[in-house]
């Protein structure tokens, strides 16, 4: 899983995280050796670095559009 990334998405921080695949698999052995909780980023993406930046790229309006949306409410 050499130059696979994870486009991560938290809806509680309503932002955007990229890793690499090993690096958040890892967290999540991790979290189920420790009968641990995850935390709450979601994948939306896994692809090389290059298409990771290159979605979150296209959906950082939405995200935006949602702060103002929150800020209203």
């Amino acid at each position: 899983m050499e130059n696979l990334y994870a486009l991560l998405w938290s809806k509680s921080q309503n932002c955007l995280h990229i890793e690499p695949v090993d690096n958040w698999l890892s967290k999540n052995r991790q979290a189920y050796q420790d009968e641990a909780r995850l935390c709450d980023y979601h994948p939306i993406v896994i692809a090389d670095k290059e298409t990771c930046h290159q979605t979150a790229d296209s959906i950082r309006p939405t995200l935006k559009e949602r702060e103002i949306v929150k800020a209203y409410f």
